[in-house]
């Protein structure tokens, strides 16, 4: 059995309506292109890094602002879709179609898409693959720190083709419906720990839609953390770990400069 597989990258799209799968975006164009930069410097390098690498990347986007992104030079191996990449669902002609979703400022390890090959069940209703367990890399504070989330921003769906191909019903479950990510659908499968990365800065997009700025944590506070099992603040560990993550280790460690 066939699968094609797809990295599907959110740019400047924000799923609000569970009921309609609406999509809005409170980001203005400056912001949007600093994002594009930002995607092409640390994304799109750790997705290009892969070991697995049969995959395609889809970049999805909102008409809000959408002026710097159809004005942007996109390498050829990045696909910009501004209608939920419908129009190329019905030219997919595999048994199975897994996407899997990823922030366009977040990270991949290496590894990470070979584990999401690797997992699949291919069953015929939405199957569920999740990286629960990950690592949040905090730059302005310069320090790394492992953590579960509930309901990560990296997961996996696999649509068998009575699904993919039938959009009323792959937008449903996978636009709508996609709140049940998060571990939640019954049979989900976690996949290894350490092998997704969410990137903290201040361009990160929950700063920008609530009108806050990035908190750089005091020296007390930084004590406390240094003293949490996990915690890695050593700038020379945390090169070594980004370079599984495509980042190089001379702008790593720029960020102690």
């Amino acid at each position: 059995m066939s699968t094609a597989y797809v990295v599907q990258v959110f740019l400047n799209e924000i799923f609000t309506n569970r009921l309609t799968g609406a999509m809005v975006s409170s980001f203005d164009e400056n912001w949007i292109r600093r994002r594009i930069i930002l995607f092409e410097k640390s994304t799109l390098r750790s997705l290009r890094n892969q070991t697995f690498k049969d995959f395609r990347i889809w970049m999805l986007c909102s008409e809000k602002c959408a002026k710097p992104i159809r004005d942007h030079a996109w390498p050829d191996d990045v696909h910009v879709f501004f209608d939920k990449g419908r129009e190329v669902l019905q030219k997919i002609n595999a048994d199975y179609l897994s996407i899997t979703r990823i922030d366009s400022d977040d990270l991949f390890h290496k590894q990470a898409m070979a584990e999401v090959a690797a997992a699949q069940k291919r069953t015929d209703k939405r199957e569920c693959l999740i990286f629960r367990a990950n690592l949040e890399w905090d730059r302005p504070n310069r320090f790394i720190h492992p953590q579960v989330r509930p309901s990560p921003p990296f997961f996996t769906y696999i649509f068998p083709k009575s699904i993919y191909r039938n959009w009323s019903k792959y937008k449903q479950q996978h636009f709508v419906d996609h709140g049940q990510a998060g571990g939640r659908l019954p049979g989900t499968t976690e996949l290894p720990a350490n092998h997704a990365c969410i990137v903290k800065h201040e361009n990160n997009h929950r700063y920008k839609r609530r009108g806050k700025k990035y908190r750089i944590y005091p020296a007390k506070e930084i004590a406390k953390f240094k003293k949490t099992n996990g915690y890695i603040f050593d700038k020379k560990k945390i090169a070594d770990i980004m370079e599984d993550f495509a980042f190089p280790r001379e702008e790593t460690l720029r960020d102690w400069q």
